[in-house]
């Protein structure tokens, strides 16, 4: 189950959405500030974010600027609630970070579709950063395969003009070494 932290002090809001949240089979948790979302990351490690702008205690921009620092949180979206649509608040909101905004009073459906797209994004990133990882390992190997053989292919050349220069009576002379298919 996807887990979502969900942000908000205001009641009814969080109440609503974690319901729907919850009935679409999601694994919700709640925290009614930033300080506390910032300690629910650690025991409750987030697939998303819900966080709203606006909250009594502290703000979601600060907040936002906060997670982005951390390194764990860094990859995992962050989608804003607010009741301002203007361009600069959303683009406030964007450069510090937020992938995405869902403006107040919301649809649940627009909600879920939000969060299933930025989950998609998430899971198609990492797979992406996994198909990388393979090919810089298996580009690494195969450069350290053609490293060693090229100095077993001398010595192996070395050796069997060696072996061709030893008179056929010499004991450490096999011609099963020389040729091919003997």
């Amino acid at each position: 189950r996807p887990r979502i932290l969900l942000v908000d002090d205001e009641e009814h809001v969080v109440r609503a959405l974690a319901y729907v949240l919850d009935r679409e089979g999601f694994d919700v948790r709640e925290a009614r500030d930033g300080s506390a979302a910032l300690e629910a990351t650690r025991s409750f490690p987030p697939d998303l974010i819900l966080l709203a702008v606006a909250m009594s205690s502290s703000g979601g921009l600060e907040t936002l600027s906060l997670i982005r620092e951390q390194e764990s949180l860094r990859g995992i979206p962050v989608l804003l609630m607010t009741s301002q649509s203007r361009p600069r608040d959303v683009v406030a909101g964007l450069e510090r970070g937020a992938d995405d905004f869902i403006i107040k009073p919301f649809d649940p459906r627009e909600v879920l579709a939000r969060i299933r797209a930025q989950l998609r994004i998430r899971r198609l990133q990492e797979q992406l950063l996994r198909a990388e990882r393979w090919r810089v390992l298996l580009e690494t190997a195969g450069a350290v395969a053609h490293e060693m053989s090229q100095p077993l292919t001398a010595i192996m050349g070395n050796l069997e003009l060696l072996l061709m220069r030893l008179p056929a009576g010499d004991p450490a002379w096999e011609p099963s070494l020389i040729e091919p298919g003997s």
